[in-house]
């Protein structure tokens, strides 16, 4: 088996309220991953509509929108063997320590190989 067959790359994003929270660096220590491209700024308003896209018309939506336009996010592409997965499993367990709910949940990750290249897609050319 070829270990170069299992690297990927994922997206990650602290979202505005770990950010808020002085939770950055936390997070960071325990995601297990070195960013590739990373970069802290308060993205531009049209960019959540493009990642959000497949959320739109629900009732939820614009608070989403509203809630990852009130300050910056530390947006973050990591590579890695099955970097997809255990990002996400780690995304989950950090949520799950420190709490958080609806939109307020502290981390985003991409929940497959395929939502990963879309993301990496529309977030690397701004890092």
């Amino acid at each position: 088996m070829q270990v170069s067959a299992l690297f990927e790359k994922t997206f990650v994003l602290l979202k505005p309220d770990a950010i808020e929270r002085g939770l950055m660096l936390p997070l960071l220590n325990e995601l297990c991953f070195s960013p590739v491209r990373a970069r802290l700024f308060v993205p531009p308003w049209d960019v959540w509509g493009f990642h959000y896209q497949e959320h739109r018309g629900k009732d939820w939506y614009d608070r989403l929108v509203a809630h990852m336009s009130s300050g910056p996010v530390f947006a973050m592409v990591i590579g890695g063997v099955d970097a997809v997965h255990l990002a996400r499993q780690r995304a989950l367990a950090l949520r799950e320590k420190y709490g958080g709910v609806g939109p307020r949940n502290l981390i985003h990750t991409s929940d497959s190989p395929e939502s990963a290249r879309y993301e990496i897609g529309l977030w690397e050319p701004q890092l």
